[in-house]
């Protein structure tokens, strides 16, 4: 099996449907970490309760703010 065979599985934070990564119907970030979404009804009631479904990130790799130390030093 090739790295391009693999699949990334992710869970949908408001139903916990597990699917790949590539089948997502929607994607929201929130504060830096971007979740994936099975359906857009799943992403719509995450973006009224972001608090409540935001728990726990989809993809710990998919963490996209940058420290705001290395920001403030001029670092990439």
């Amino acid at each position: 099996m090739s790295a391009s065979d693999m699949k990334t599985s992710v869970e949908d934070p408001v139903c916990r449907t597990t699917f790949d990564v590539a089948d997502a119907a929607a994607q929201e970030e929130h504060e830096g970490w971007a979740y994936f979404f099975c359906s857009i009804e799943c992403r719509q009631k995450f973006i009224r309760q972001p608090a409540k479904f935001a728990s726990k990130p989809t993809i710990i790799a998919h963490k996209t703010r940058r420290s705001r130390a290395r920001s403030k030093a001029g670092q990439p």
